[in-house]
């Protein structure tokens, strides 16, 4: 990643990342606080599963405004800081896996409970669930020992494979859902307009993140010496936090 492009394109692509990734965390928390106003006889294992939801969401949040911090202020006069690799972006993959695997361990369990303990599905969600996460901690780390973006050539395979499996992993979770929700509203007219929403969002859902994931994936491979990928990577992983907008169905 010798020879960055210009601040627009590095900076100026992060700043308005982190501008969505605030919004989103203010959506977020907009939604913790409805949902105890909504559902307060849920019980305590999803309660905790909020809250432990909307505190994973607010770290990944301070963990890139901290990096537009590092880079923007303390270094306002160093552009030269752009070329290397700030510990609060490791930090802020950690807070995603942790984030994601709070919604892809959920989802897996409900799908499991729908499909009456199938595990041929359950199974390989799992499976690929397991590879995004290890894929994800190996590429953390390797961030944390890495100085500068230059040294991220050799791991080029090991990043699109990780925004590949996750991917493939999303659309595997929301297609299951689908499946699942459309034999609900089969089953029961009363709930039919509600399970229409929640089948609406299912798709738009899994669809805007794996477009989100495929754009900063061709950007990645094909726009190195900028930014917009990692922009593009923030938006995607605010987008998979999501497990608590749906408690009522999936």
């Amino acid at each position: 990643m010798s020879g960055l492009d210009g601040i627009s394109l590095t900076l100026g692509a992060l700043m308005a990342a982190t501008m969505v990734d605030v919004g989103l965390s203010a959506i977020v928390g907009v939604q913790t606080f409805l949902y105890f106003q909504i559902f307060p006889q849920d019980t305590l294992r999803y309660k905790l599963l909020v809250v432990w939801t909307w505190l994973t969401d607010t770290g990944h949040t301070i963990s890139y405004c901290v990096m537009i911090w590092q880079y923007a202020v303390l270094n306002f006069t160093n552009p030269g800081i752009l070329a290397y690799i700030l510990s609060a972006f490791p930090a802020g993959i950690i807070f995603t896996l942790i984030a994601t695997l709070n919604a892809n361990v959920f989802y897996a369990w409900r799908i499991h409970k729908m499909s009456k303990h199938n595990w041929w599905l359950t199974g390989p969600i799992c499976l690929l669930c397991t590879a995004r996460i290890a894929l994800g901690l190996y590429t953390a780390v390797e961030l944390a020992i890495a100085t500068t973006w230059v040294a991220l050539a050799p791991l080029k395979p090991v990043i699109v494979s990780s925004m590949t499996v996750a991917g493939i992993t999303d659309l595997v979770i929301s297609a299951a859902r689908y499946y699942y929700l459309r034999d609900i509203k089969q089953g029961y007219m009363a709930t039919q307009e509600m399970v229409d929403a929640v089948v609406i969002f299912t798709i738009n859902d899994g669809i805007l993140t794996c477009a989100t994931l495929g754009s900063s994936m061709a950007c990645f491979l094909g726009m190195p010496h900028n930014f917009v990928w990692m922009g593009l990577y923030i938006t995607a992983a605010k987008r998979r936090k999501r497990p608590s907008e749906s408690t009522g169905f999936m």
